[in-house]
């Protein structure tokens, strides 16, 4: 009888460790799971705002090819390349619009908008304004 108790607490124990790996496994797990998708949106974030970056250079060595108002539109893939709207993961919008501002009585000043939107969600990723004075037309 002694050894039958004594078999008992030993399988007793051991499913207790067996439970107590079991969820320290879920919750490994789930956190694992988690850092994944935290890693994936800062490769992302990281991504655009390298493409973004680089727009603003652009515009700002006056080598844009923003060169009026109006909202300029590109589609990109996973890599940041360009491609068409149907094989697009996201959108790129450069929106150039002129600030009307009292204090500036030569040139014009203008206003960059540069976003970046998720084509399946359709949720703004990235954006950043910037604004660039003009002596003329945007350069």
């Amino acid at each position: 009888m002694e050894k039958l108790n004594k078999t008992r607490a030993f399988l007793t124990e051991f499913i207790i460790v067996i439970l107590f790996f079991s969820i320290a496994a879920v919750i490994t797990i789930g956190l694992y799971v988690e850092s994944d998708k935290k890693d994936d949106e800062s490769v992302l974030l990281a991504k655009v705002s390298l493409q973004a970056q680089s727009i603003a250079e652009n515009i700002r060595s006056g080598q844009s090819v923003y060169d009026s108002e109006g909202i300029y539109t590109e589609f990109l893939d996973e890599n940041m390349n360009i491609v068409a709207e149907e094989e697009a993961a996201y959108e790129q919008k450069v929106m150039v619009s002129k600030v009307n501002d009292e204090k500036v009585t030569a040139g014009n000043l203008y206003e960059f908008d540069i976003i970046y939107v998720d084509m399946i969600t359709e949720e703004d990723i990235y954006s950043v304004t910037l604004n660039q004075y003009s002596s003329g037309e945007v350069q």
